[in-house]
């Protein structure tokens, strides 16, 4: 039940917020798996049952918060036509670790009879993924950046010429 409750409130504060913002998807997926893996690499520090619940409930929140922000960040890479078959690469892309991280999971535990490094090596995992998609965001930016300047000059220089025709017309 905890991970269903956190994933409704990540889904429900992703949709409120990127409604009210116009937050960038991008930005939001990568900031969502960059949490998600630093709280499981904060995940070895739990001891007690109170604790576990606390971090299921916050991880499954910013799950639900990535999960929300998939669409918005497909459309935002591809062009619009082009989001639902952007969203279906993207969770076929993600099910081989969904199939291979629990083996290897398991077998790290098997290994260190521990959960430490199979903790360990899923947050980094998350945080390495996270990498990825803040520098596709920052991309994203810099190219509207610097369209945004270019349209921004091209606007004030095709003004400037017509201003410059107008003076033309009333001195003949």
């Amino acid at each position: 039940a905890y991970v269903g409750y956190g994933t409704v409130a990540g889904c429900l504060v992703f949709t409120a917020v990127g409604c009210l913002c116009s937050v960038r998807g991008t930005l939001c997926q990568g900031l969502a798996l960059l949490a998600m893996g630093a709280s499981t690499l904060l995940s070895v520090l739990v001891t007690s049952q109170g604790g576990l619940i606390a971090y299921t409930v916050l991880y499954n929140a910013i799950s639900g918060l990535a999960v929300a922000a998939c669409g918005p960040a497909a459309r935002e890479v591809v062009p619009t036509q082009m989001t639902v078959h952007a969203v279906g690469h993207l969770y076929l892309l993600a099910s081989p670790a969904s199939a291979i991280g629990p083996p290897i999971s398991g077998w790290l535990y098997d290994a260190t009879q521990s959960y430490t490094l199979p903790l360990v090596f899923g947050g980094v995992i998350l945080v390495l993924a996270a990498l990825l998609i803040l520098i596709v965001d920052f991309r994203i930016w810099l190219q509207r950046r610097h369209s945004q300047q270019h349209q921004r000059v091209f606007s004030t220089s095709s003004s400037a010429q017509m201003i410059d025709v107008v003076r033309m017309e009333t001195s003949l």
